[in-house]
């Protein structure tokens, strides 16, 4: 076909020209994908190397995890942490994750994990559920933590006097009543009084009765505005402390107006 178009004197680069300038010039379709294609790939090429590269360092001996430590753990046997703990042994401190570990037992509420160099280590903090109340019913005794928990059914029962003793409850109605509500009024009187000392009794709930020590009762009437409640015992136990062992109650059911006798 070029011959002819010679023989009969047309010439053919202008033509031929355009075809490359169409298919193969600086803005063509064509040269847009084949570098946009090339410069993809080198970006892929340059991530894989990167990647590659964060693999090789993290592997490197000084990285390698020699020991693990345990703490707070309380009253959960080591015999059950220690063979989790020990599956980070030999793996790298940077690709540690909270989850290598598997230590959402019943009794951990929460842990962390926390890594150390020089050697290199992981420290695993354990916060165990609280054993807030000591429960009675039915004659058995059950010990639950503020959510609800029966620690004393998991197989590892945690010391019930580090726990507030609660009066014999009637149903199992009680007892999810006792998780549901009574936890905060705890935890303010953590801060007069130890919870050994403490006996707790919700058989009213308009009336629910903490026994301290010494038989002082405080009537704290219904499961609402603890807080304040809390801050008006206070303030009466600072003005009344000379005259404590002769005081018989408190009653704190309005602490707008409370009582004292």
């Amino acid at each position: 076909i070029i011959s002819l178009l010679k023989i009969v004197n047309i010439d053919i680069y202008p033509f031929s020209q355009k075809i490359y300038l169409k298919f193969f010039g600086q803005k063509s379709f064509l040269r847009l994908i084949y570098f946009g294609m090339l410069k993809r790939i080198f970006i892929l090429m340059l991530i894989i190397l990167f990647c590659f590269g964060l693999w090789w360092f993290a592997s490197l001996p000084v990285w390698q995890i020699e020991s693990v430590e345990i703490s707070g753990n309380g009253y959960i046997p080591l015999e059950i942490l220690a063979p989790r703990a020990e599956r980070a042994l030999g793996s790298s401190l940077l690709l540690l994750a909270k989850n290598s570990f598997d230590l959402e037992l019943p009794w951990v509420r929460d842990y962390a994990v926390r890594r150390r160099l020089f050697p290199a280590r992981a420290l695993i903090e354990i916060e165990p559920r609280d054993p807030l109340f000591a429960v009675l019913l039915d004659g058995r005794e059950y010990i639950i933590d503020a959510q609800g928990v029966v620690l004393s059914q998991l197989g590892v029962s945690p010391p019930s006097g580090n726990a507030v003793r609660v009066l014999p409850l009637n149903s199992l109605a009680d007892l999810e009543y006792l998780a549901a509500n009574l936890p905060p009024l705890v935890y303010l009187l953590d801060q007069i009084y130890r919870r050994a000392d403490l006996r707790l009794d919700i058989s009213s709930k308009n009336n629910i009765q903490v026994i301290a020590g010494g038989g002082l009762v405080l009537k704290f009437g219904q499961a609402v505005d603890f807080e304040p409640k809390y801050q008006a015992l206070k303030s009466i136990l600072a003005d009344v402390r000379s005259d404590l062992p002769k005081i018989q109650y408190i009653d704190l059911s309005s602490y707008r107006t409370p009582a004292v006798k």
